[in-house]
């Protein structure tokens, strides 16, 4: 009783608020999901802030029923989740934002999202799905006429083929990318596409035309971070053919600039420098400092440079004789590092491929419930067009009836007309013969 009460008394309060009412409290609710999302936004690098921050989030939007702060949760979450390393929550919160994106008809988001899915497939190495990705993302962005970001798009296309060594493919993205950025006047582009031209000739040992493109990409360098990289680049190109001068030049000007940034990423320099010492003959040397990327490495277990630093301790294990005990030690830790990275990626591999086949296979549900939805829909309408001709016929068949009926009542009238006309007439003539005799007496 007690229920009905109060579903009663909400009721009459939802009758007493007038139309105005109920928009103002709209409205507030609206300020309220902006401002918490504004706050989201303040705190998004510390997690301890943000993850509360993004529950309200979540909460709020659901209760407005407003897809697209629902979409920007699945996909902040995501990010935050990509970044602790939890590849699964993360491909699962993007494809929720996906799904909300493509209600709200949002293809730019869309793109975005795609380009996050693609990066997390290309880090745990399913390269083909991670192109796949990467591709819808490209008709994403161009459905939204967002040209500008097709950038990121083939940078990362034309990488994937690269390290694929489909040299074709990746320089006829190259070549768009390369279009795209002067056409946008964006140099900071042009600069990367031209590094990945020197890359894509590196890969194919082609030394000094992969200078000619790095040397180039040196001239449209915004930040001394990106100039840093490239005089690595460069440096690398010299440790291959072993040019140990020009290599220790170029690699000691890629540090000092490193040095100079806060925060920079060392790890490739110091492989660098761990390859070069071995082309010295320092193996020692070159030990510590790929041991220093280990250790640098040790919260980021899927960094591909940690991957070099393994791969160079296991080359010189191999050749260095009369190992001490703290290099027999070290030798140890590399291979639980290098055990604890493998299991690492081996279970994002299997999320990733459980997701993927998961996806695959609602995908193909989806298609056959669309399927069998429109075989009910042509189902339905034909037997809604059955009835409808039945009932066309029905009332054909009733206007013919009524016709062929209303004809037979007509000649029936018709005939009776004429009987009686005939009757009439007979009548006159008798009335008439009758008149006849009255006068032949009159006159008698």
């Amino acid at each position: 009783m007690w229920k009905l009460i109060f579903c009663l008394s909400l009721v009459s309060t939802f009758l007493a608020c007038s139309p105005d009412e109920i928009i103002e409290v709209k409205n507030k609710e609206t300020e309220d999901l902006e401002l918490t999302h504004t706050e989201f936004l303040k705190h998004k690098s510390e997690p301890e802030f943000a993850y509360p921050l993004l529950e309200k989030l979540k909460v709020q939007a659901q209760k407005l029923g407003n897809n697209e702060f629902l979409a920007k949760y699945y996909t902040y979450n995501a990010v935050l989740k990509r970044n602790t390393g939890d590849y699964e929550t993360a491909t699962n919160s993007y494809s929720e934002a996906l799904e909300l994106y493509g209600k709200n008809n949002d293809s730019y988001h869309q793109g975005l999202v795609y380009l996050n899915l693609g990066s997390i497939y290309y880090q745990a190495a399913f390269y083909e799905k991670a192109l796949s990705h990467f591709e819808k993302a490209e008709q994403a962005f161009l459905k939204a006429e967002r040209k500008e970001k097709l950038s990121w798009v083939y940078q990362n296309i034309s990488l994937i083929h690269i390290d694929g060594n489909r040299f074709y493919k990746a320089e006829l993205y190259l070549k768009q990318g390369i279009d795209l950025a002067k056409g946008l006047g964006n140099n900071t582009h042009i600069g990367e596409f031209l590094n990945l031209y020197g890359k894509l000739h590196f890969k194919q040992q082609e030394f000094n035309e992969a200078r000619q493109y790095y040397n180039r990409a040196l001239e449209y360098s915004a930040s001394e971070l990106q100039t840093s990289y490239i005089y690595g680049n460069i440096a690398e190109t010299y440790i291959k053919e072993g040019n140990i001068a020009e290599a220790e030049k170029w690699l000691s000007q890629a540090i000092a600039l490193k040095n100079k940034i806060e925060g920079a990423d060392l790890r490739p320099n110091l492989n660098y420098s761990a390859e070069l010492e071995a082309l010295k003959g320092n193996n020692e040397k070159a030990l510590v400092l790929y041991d220093e990327v280990v250790q640098l490495s040790k919260a980021d277990l899927s960094s591909k440079e940690l991957g070099i630093a393994l791969n160079g301790l296991s080359t010189l294990y191999s050749v260095v004789q009369n190992l001490n005990y703290d290099q027999l030690s070290r030798q140890g830790e590399y291979l639980k590092v290098y055990n604890q990275r493998s299991q690492q990626q081996e279970e994002q591999r299997n999320n990733l491929e459980t997701l993927y086949r998961q996806a695959s296979i609602r995908a193909a549900e989806v298609n056959q419930e669309r399927k069998q939805a429109l075989k009910e829909k042509d189902e339905k309408f034909s037997a809604s067009q059955t009835k409808y001709l039945e009932l066309i016929g029905a009332c054909l068949l009733a206007i013919v009836l009524s016709v062929f009926f209303y004809r037979k009542r007509l000649r029936k009238e018709k005939k009776e007309k004429e009987r009686l006309q005939v009757g009439m007439a007979g009548f006159y003539q008798d009335l008439e013969d009758v008149s006849a005799e009255l006068n032949i007496e009159d006159t008698e």
